[in-house]
């Protein structure tokens, strides 16, 4: 009897120990069960377009709730939010917000999950996206592609592809992390590109900024001084996530180079990069910050908060600056707006991106094609026209 006691004691000990003093390291585990039905009885809130269309939402079935995304081609925004892999993109950016988990502690969430059995029920945010131009993009299949309002600095689409489907990415795992394209990488966003004939063309702006007949070559100080008040050394604040690792091997670069032998070919750029450079000289030497988030469901659901955003605007360059740079590559050009296409060859791969203004000069916006497919960025160029014609 005595022996069985002390084995029950023992048991009781044992168990107080796991369930009370490493009962938060138990459920914080990633294989913890408990989690996983905890967050299918989370009513998500919505990711919205800039219309209010629903680009992610929350579907009830058999007593769970389950992630829907209507739209194709959304994946570089949403990202996804499973049971079995967690969150990435906005859903991981906002899941505290998406959930409501930021208004309740963990004791009252529990109290209404599980004794009065109300769902959890999050609140719902609203981007710059246009549904309508994100799905057309998406379908040209180009490998990466943004566009920006010039004014507003919104962003309007963000593609990359290869891509996933987020509806079925718990039974796609494996095949999406398996392919060596990256699937799970936002090429708008992350990865970085040969610039090419963009850094000449900001040599010679940077030399029209210092004589106006552009005779004078920058030094390297003045010419790595231009390029950081263009924001090429400086990383954007954006809601999902974005690349920074190539821009200090960058600057090395720079500042090793030999300003009067030098083509840029060595030098890479995001898309996002570029984007905002090409909206810096197209806004008269302004540069602006882009933004992602219109405004956020208050604690009650009723309600609307504008999302806070800075732009941070700084001055680049004076107007009749830019405007001497315009007149002369737009002769060379013979064309209304400034466009600048570069090809380069990366380890064998042939890359090509194109980025300009539409002809009303109201969007900014660059293509990448990382294959030989150039009828994609005609298309995806049409694609991009064509909405603006619209505006």
């Amino acid at each position: 009897m005595l022996g069985l006691i002390a084995v029950l004691l023992l048991l009781a000990a044992y168990n107080l120990t796991w369930s009370v003093l490493h009962s938060t390291r138990l459920l914080a585990r990633d294989d913890n069960p408990r989690l996983v039905f905890a967050s299918q009885r989370i009513q998500r809130g919505e990711i919205l377009d800039r219309n209010r269309v629903p680009i992610a939402t929350t579907t009830f079935s058999n007593g769970l709730f389950f992630r829907e995304y209507p739209i194709a081609g959304t994946a570089a925004i949403t990202g996804y939010s499973s049971f079995n892999y967690g969150t990435s993109g906005l859903e991981n950016t906002f899941d505290t917000l998406l959930t409501s988990a930021d208004l309740q502690d963990e004791q009252t969430l529990l109290w209404q999950r599980e004794v009065l059995y109300q769902p959890q029920v999050g609140r719902a945010i609203r981007t710059t996206i246009d549904a309508e131009l994100q799905a057309a993009l998406a379908e040209t299949a180009i490998s990466s592609g943004l566009v920006v309002d010039r004014m507003s600095g919104d962003l309007l689409a963000i593609v990359s592809n290869p891509s996933y489907d987020a509806n079925t990415l718990d039974q796609d795992w494996e095949q999406i992390t398996a392919d060596d394209q990256g699937a799970l990488v936002n090429r708008s966003m992350q990865m970085a590109y040969p610039a090419g004939e963009m850094l000449d063309l900001l040599l010679e702006l940077n030399r029209i900024n210092l004589t106006k007949d552009g005779s004078f070559l920058p030094s390297k100080a003045q010419f790595l001084n231009f390029l950081g008040e263009l924001g090429v050394f400086r990383v954007q604040t954006l809601e999902v996530e974005h690349a920074s690792a190539h821009i200090e091997p960058m600057q090395a670069e720079l500042e090793r180079m030999d300003l009067v032998a030098w083509h840029g070919q060595s030098i890479k750029l995001t898309p996002l990069q570029i984007v905002t450079i090409m909206r810096t000289v197209s806004n008269q030497g302004v540069r602006r910050d882009v933004r992602l988030i219109l405004e956020t469901q208050a604690d009650t659901v009723n309600e609307w908060v504008p999302y806070r955003f800075e732009p941070n605007e700084l001055v680049v360059l004076p107007r009749s600056v830019v405007n001497t740079f315009r007149e002369r590559y737009l002769a060379n050009e013979g064309t209304s707006v400034i466009q600048v296409s570069v090809e380069s060859v990366v380890e064998g791969q042939q890359i090509t991106w194109v980025s300009g203004e539409t002809q009303n000069r109201e969007l900014i916006w660059i293509v990448v094609e990382e294959t030989e497919q150039s009828t994609n960025i005609a298309a995806a160029i049409a694609v991009i026209e064509a909405f603006s014609s619209k505006k």
